[in-house]
């Protein structure tokens, strides 16, 4: 049998092209593929598809979505298209992939600071480097982060840091944010940096950052049942509540104060509920007890159900000091006990029951004895 290799001698080798990588699998203007391999990974695409033909919208959004600078260069390498997109809306482009280099903690804001100080002048350059990394920083949730930030830019002798501290006050002075837990929350915590550089800065004049903070909090105020009903399901714990206690502060001081203690306890309520959502049963049972303290009609059967709730969650969380705690609060306050005193009205009967049966569920001698809770309870 004649081999392979003398079969082919003299045939010219077909060499294969590797465009993109796995990681990274861009269809090049430039690549040549076979029909057969098309086929076979883009079935609902023409076969004479390129980069160069797609709508604007979608090149656009494909470049917005790149995660770094780095990517975004080799994106532009990689195609005309991208490119020429690029050189229409380079400052936007880049400024959006340097914000999510600061979200994922490619740069720790104390290095940017230094970054920054190191500049004798004011440039353009400053001001895109100090405005991502804010932007990122509130994206992230990292408020904390935020405001160190801030410091440290004062730290470290920036030159140029009242003009800084101007921009950050333009972007927030008497405009509404962004309806969304981050809008708000980089409002605020804006205004909360403004009030601390305040005490530094003679530029930044008291009554000014004030007022400003002022403005905010009765915008907040006015506009708080907009901000309760906003989705907490993909924010941080961090972000949301922030925003609701400032709310709530805003709600009883002066000179903001324009309600009663039922739209106080509305956000008690939304604070207790995120709480409840996010597993954390002492913060949890701190609102429980705010709201205990106020001057309103409670509506029991719902307070029952998020201290059952409560109790219920820390047991599973084998988190012994939570639930006997929020437990106590039963036995502590008249509300949940009938008219002559001697036993618990019937919804926290059943609360007690669903408690007991968890109770015993738990693992770890802190649970082998029992609480005096379960005395009370027909079950």
């Amino acid at each position: 049998m004649e081999s392979y290799h003398r079969r082919h001698r003299g045939q010219p080798r077909l060499k294969r092209s590797y465009h993109g990588s796995q990681e990274n699998p861009i269809l090049l203007d430039e690549a040549v593929e076979s029909p057969r391999k098309r086929r076979q990974h883009s079935p609902r695409i023409n076969s004479t598809t390129t980069l160069s033909q797609l709508p604007t919208e979608i090149l656009n959004q494909i470049m917005s979505e790149v995660p770094d600078r780095r990517g975004l260069l080799s994106l532009c390498l990689a195609s005309k298209a991208f490119h020429n997109m690029f050189r229409d809306k380079s400052f936007e482009l880049v400024r959006s992939a340097h914000i999510k280099e600061v979200e994922q903690r490619a740069y720790h804001p104390s290095h940017v600071a230094s970054t920054i100080s190191n500049y004798k002048r004011h440039t353009k350059e400053v001001s895109m480097l100090f405005e991502v990394t804010w932007d990122g920083l509130i994206m992230k949730g990292d408020l904390a982060s935020a405001n160190t930030f801030i410091r440290r830019l004062r730290e470290y002798g920036t030159p140029q840091y009242h003009i800084l501290l101007e921009l950050l006050q333009t972007k927030y002075d008497k405009k509404v944010p962004e309806m969304s837990w981050n809008g708000w929350a980089s409002a605020f915590t804006a205004v909360d940096a403004l009030v601390w550089a305040n005490h530094y800065q003679q530029q930044h004049r008291r009554d000014d950052i004030g007022g400003m903070k002022n403005w905010l909090l009765h915008e907040a105020v006015c506009r708080r049942r907009e901000i309760i009903s906003l989705s907490t399901s993909k924010v941080a714990w961090d972000i949301a509540y922030s925003v609701l206690e400032e709310i709530r502060v805003g709600l009883t001081s002066q000179p903001v104060a324009i309600s009663s203690d039922n739209d106080v306890a509305e956000v008690i309520q939304a604070i207790l509920d995120l709480a409840i959502e996010k597993q954390l049963w002492h913060e949890a049972h701190l609102q429980v007890l705010k709201l205990l303290k106020l001057d309103i009609n409670i509506n029991v059967d719902n307070l029952v159900g998020n201290i059952r709730a409560i109790c219920c969650g820390a047991i599973s969380a084998n988190n012994w000091y939570d639930a006997t705690t929020a437990m106590d609060i039963f036995l502590n306050y008249k509300i949940f006990w009938d008219i002559s005193g001697t036993g618990v009205i019937c919804c926290v009967d059943s609360a007690i029951s669903d408690t007991h049966k968890m109770w015993r569920t738990a693992i770890g001698t802190r649970w082998d004895s029992s609480h005096r809770l379960f005395d009370h309870c027909t079950y």
